[in-house]
């Protein structure tokens, strides 16, 4: 367990806000949740995306489009006081 948690830059609710704004899910095409992990880095950038739990392939390769673009907006996790890398799930 981190100390420190990454965290999106404007905090909780942007990242919703920003998820809300630009996902495209196609409707009636599956249901559920997907659960999308991935790391973000000490420098604040998301790598090593993967889906955890899937709907269908095409809300997977969305939910994965999405969190590709919020690379860059994270504050980076912290133990110790230093900057390390912390795996985050987030279901979509």
């Amino acid at each position: 367990v981190v100390q420190q948690m990454p965290e999106y830059v404007g905090g909780v609710e942007a990242l919703k806000k920003f998820i809300k704004d630009n996902l495209k899910f196609e409707k009636d095409i599956c249901e559920g949740k997907v659960f999308v992990r991935f790391v973000i880095g000490k420098d604040g950038r998301v790598k090593d995306i993967s889906i955890v739990k899937s709907t269908c392939k095409m809300h997977d390769k969305e939910a994965m489009r999405v969190i590709k673009l919020t690379d860059g907006n994270w504050k980076a996790g912290k133990q110790n006081g230093k900057k390390v890398d912390v795996y985050y799930t987030l279901p979509i």
